[in-house]
């Protein structure tokens, strides 16, 4: 079963149980497909985040 858990425009968190003891979380990007996949709801929604708030760095003085 498939499932969507975040959509932000062209970035989805999506949930794929592909058997009763298997789940994976796989984060999307529209047009590009898988980015990322992983069995960890936590490792997952982190990729996702780093997609969405990249880290912004400041120029050394």
């Amino acid at each position: 079963m498939r499932s969507v858990l975040h959509d932000h425009d062209v970035v989805r968190l999506i949930k794929d149980e592909t058997s009763a003891s298997e789940t994976l979380y796989r984060v999307e990007v529209e047009g590009e497909g898988t980015l990322y996949s992983a069995a960890s709801f936590d490792a997952a929604l982190h990729y996702l985040d780093m997609l969405m708030h990249p880290l912004i760095v400041e120029p050394a003085a």
